[in-house]
């Protein structure tokens, strides 16, 4: 099994690591590096430093240290990979363990799934749950345009409807105008708050629509300030997107901007 293979490969691995910690334990590193050069079938081995980049020739009743420094290099360089490697395993075994106990439940006959209240599920099941909470939306004025997206949700512009279309497309779950509470502002409705599925992150993306009107420009500002004021900063959950009368939404690069952010 992968598991069992991954866990042999992480003991050698640790095993490769306890070996060079003590083996450095018991000198000090050499400071400088060693510059091979063949002459024949004889190497001939130069002590470099910063100063000495050509280096000091070892004569031959020195080779102990050359093996000595050489070595040192080969280990440090080892211990570095290592653990890059081991890192990368158990981010892989916590994976396949967790899988184990997703699929107990997604394996699981729907008669059995009614009468379960799972511990794990995967992630698509757990975008489809958080696609489908209810929320009381904002409401709309009398004479506001009638826009609706692929999905039938009125929205306030052609521009969020653009979006919103293209989220779906990508298989970005959201929702839109979605209400939360920021402190010292109230309740704000977010243009979208979405779902980055692959590690269950809530990410907001707020369309500036008209950034060259400055009045408009000025309450984007504020507004953006006060997410970042409680703790939803630009680039990290909050995204945002803009346009102008003579620069339009750019749907090739929103795309692009979104297969960076979710996937």
């Amino acid at each position: 099994m992968l598991i069992d293979e991954l866990i042999k490969r992480a003991d050698m691995l640790k095993s490769i690591i306890s070996c060079i910690d003590n083996r450095k334990g018991k000198r000090e590193t050499p400071e400088g590096s060693i510059r091979c050069s063949k002459h024949g079938k004889i190497y001939d081995y130069f002590y470099c430093t910063k100063d000495n980049s050509r280096g000091t020739y070892i004569s031959k009743n020195d080779t102990g240290y050359v093996k000595e420094l050489v070595q040192a290099r080969y280990d440090m360089q080892v211990r570095k990979a290592a653990d890059e490697e081991l890192n990368r395993i158990e981010k892989m075994i916590i994976m396949e363990n967790r899988q184990k106990i997703v699929q107990l439940y997604e394996n699981a006959c729907p008669g059995r799934k009614e009468l379960i209240k799972p511990h794990e599920i995967s992630d698509e099941h757990y975008a489809v749950l958080w696609q489908s909470e209810e929320y009381k939306r904002k409401a709309f004025a009398e004479d506001a345009p009638e826009i609706f997206t692929r999905k039938g949700e009125r929205v306030r512009s052609k521009s969020e409807k653009i979006i919103a279309d293209l989220l779906c497309d990508m298989g970005i779950p959201y929702h839109y105008e979605f209400p939360i509470m920021l402190e010292g502002v109230g309740v704000i409705y977010p243009d979208f708050k979405t779902l980055r599925v692959k590690d269950r992150e809530v990410l907001y993306v707020e369309h500036l629509g008209m950034m060259d009107n400055p009045e408009y420009a000025s309450k984007a500002l504020l507004k953006i300030e006060s997410y970042e004021k409680n703790g939803i900063y630009v680039g990290k959950k909050l995204f945002l997107t803009h346009e102008t009368k003579e620069r339009p939404i750019n749907t090739r690069i929103l795309r692009k901007k979104f297969e960076e952010i979710f996937f």
